[in-house]
């Protein structure tokens, strides 16, 4: 009991005239209202507010029954302990016969793992549960807990169940343009370009989220991308970057040096936590999705990825976005409408104009931002830029193995790298040597298992036609033997 009103949590009002404390003088003092309050993480129920009564007095009987704590009486002491840890959380001194307790003020007390409330105390009996089932617990088991007891914190639940947090959606946007750029770098391919390209690099506008792309043979061209894209966007839009953010890669150590002598702010994702990076990984999966379809749809070997994924940018430059509605990002940052007539169809066939009788059949691989024309590969794998294309949107020539492979073949007859087998490994050397007329038959067959090989690659290296003999040499023997028989 208590004559602190303002110590009283969960108050609820009685009336005077028919609750009242009898003293020892035999006087009945008025009880007001009760509630609940603590005292070193301890509660404590039905808490009676007498404002007459002199002391505040508390009851060992419901100090061990609201509590999961015990009490000791020693000569002029005693200790209100933790039943489990036997840890001191209040201890008293014997005046005028009555123990007055005192808030320990030792750094023992002030571990929250000093004391162990009720919950806390079921909460490890049932095997760490949810807050939720330790409710319905506690209700089903009849055990009263105070509103003031609120066990939030498990420091075992934390190692033994910890796991990511969610990440909430972010709502910023950029004002202007190139008040926000992303960048981040997708590789390396699993095959290499016509070019030699492994990886490229994005950069995305955060407020129209128009995209840029650059090829890459090595993670170290970033810089370069970089100071290309910085100089064109600045002298295009008159603008300035102002701010830049990126995954942590190292291959951003040298874009980070030139940004901050540029003045222009830095942003990085946490270690391991590409999420933060989300607007440019999402554009990723958007472009190798649409870039593997446009294969997909001509049939065009993967060989061509770079055409693919830069033809994807093109197209999703150009496409009304979510984030800006019935926009595209084309005509939000130029403020101007894109020509959709001029659109053709990824990998379709299409003829180059020549002063001749009969023009060359190309495939259709893109447009090209430095020239307004068209991307075209002719049957000897070389791509050039033309403007004389006819289109025939109804054929796809991949379909029908569009690549000429007689040169390929022709050298193969004519001239055979062989592998002496007296070399060791690491060391072989090659020489030439001119085939013998049964030797042709079996070159030739050879060739034809090869020819998928070089087709996917479009190039044919000595190094790498003596590997594929000596590694299949036996695959030919029985037929290299039926050939020169007949």
């Amino acid at each position: 009991m208590t004559h602190q009103n303002e110590k009283l949590q969960d108050r609820n009002e009685k009336n005077g005239m028919t609750y009242s404390l009898l003293v020892g003088n035999g006087e009945r003092l008025k009880i007001l209202a009760s509630g609940t309050t603590t005292l070193n993480n301890l509660n404590f129920h039905n808490v009676l507010y007498v404002p007459k009564i002199t002391k505040n007095l508390l009851s060992v009987s419901e100090l061990t029954t609201d509590n999961n704590a015990l009490v000791e009486f020693v000569a002029n002491y005693c200790y209100v302990k933790d039943k489990l840890t036997r840890k001191i959380l209040l201890r008293g001194k014997l005046r005028d016969g009555l123990y007055q307790l005192s808030s320990v003020n030792s750094q023992v007390n002030k571990d929250p793992c000093v004391y162990m409330s009720l919950k806390e105390n079921w909460h490890r009996k049932l095997g760490h549960p949810n807050n939720k089932v330790l409710e319905k617990v506690l209700k089903n088991c009849n055990v009263k807990t105070s509103s003031c007891d609120q066990f939030s914190f498990c420091e075992a639940c934390q190692f033994g169940k910890l796991y990511l947090l969610p990440f909430k959606f972010s709502s910023s946007h950029a004002k202007e343009p190139l008040e926000l750029i992303h960048i981040d770098v997708w590789g390396p391919a699993p095959i290499l370009s016509p070019s030699d390209f492994k990886y490229y690099v994005l950069f995305i506008d955060d407020y129209s989220r128009f995209t840029w792309i650059f090829p890459l043979k090595q993670k170290s061209e970033t810089i370069r991308a970089f100071t290309q894209f910085k100089s064109l966007v600045e002298n295009q839009f008159n603008k300035k970057i102002k701010a830049l953010h990126y995954d942590g890669g190292c291959e951003f150590k040298h874009v980070q040096k030139i940004a901050i002598e540029s003045g222009i702010q830095f942003r990085m994702s946490c270690p391991y936590t590409s999420q933060q990076n989300g607007r440019a990984e999402r554009k990723h999966r958007h472009v190798t999705e649409l870039g593997l379809t446009l294969l997909a749809q001509a049939k065009i070997p993967l060989h061509y990825w770079w055409e693919a994924f830069s033809t994807s940018v093109y197209l999703i430059n150009r496409l009304p976005s979510s984030v800006n509605p019935n926009k595209s990002p084309f005509s939000l940052l130029f403020e101007k409408k894109h020509d959709y007539d001029a659109l053709k169809l990824f990998g379709c066939a299409c003829s180059q104009h020549k002063l001749q009788f009969y023009t060359t059949q190309c495939v259709f691989l893109g447009y090209n931002k430095s020239h307004k024309g068209y991307k075209c590969l002719n049957s000897h794998g070389r791509i050039f830029i033309s403007r004389h294309v006819v289109f025939n949107e109804n054929h796809f020539p991949f379909h029908d193995s569009f690549l000429d492979t007689k040169n390929s073949l022709k050298t193969l007859t004519g001239t055979i790298p062989i592998v002496l087998p007296s070399c060791p490994t690491g060391t072989a050397t090659s020489h030439t040597v001119k085939p013998t007329h049964k030797e042709v038959n079996c070159n030739v067959l050879a060739g034809n298992y090869l020819f998928k090989i070089i087709n996917q690659n479009n190039r044919c290296k000595t190094s790498f036609i003596n590997n594929f003999f000596s590694q299949n040499a036996g695959k030919f023997k029985n037929q290299c033997q039926r050939a020169n028989n007949n």
